[in-house]
């Protein structure tokens, strides 16, 4: 048998059994309706969304805060605005 390349399984659906508990099943029956799976994607991926989003947001407040950071895109900025 021939191993899948990884574009190969990325493309593929999977298969998973998932424990919920009854608020959070009865959550998925009101909102899912009949297509749970996509709705269950939907989440995790509004979920990822969000978690790139904050960490992005981190990284650009730790860079924002760091003085010898900016001034070496200041020595940048000057360098480009040469021509160099």
């Amino acid at each position: 048998m021939i191993k899948s390349s990884y574009k190969e399984y990325d493309k593929m659906s999977h298969r998973t059994t998932i424990t919920l508990d009854q608020e959070a099943f009865g959550f998925l029956i009101s909102e899912g309706e009949a297509n749970r799976s996509r709705f269950i994607n939907a989440l995790l991926l509004a979920e990822k969304k969000r978690k790139l989003k904050s960490l992005l947001y981190t990284a650009n407040l730790e860079e924002a805060e760091d003085q010898e950071y900016q001034l070496e895109l200041k020595d940048w900025d000057t360098t480009v605005g040469d021509g160099l």
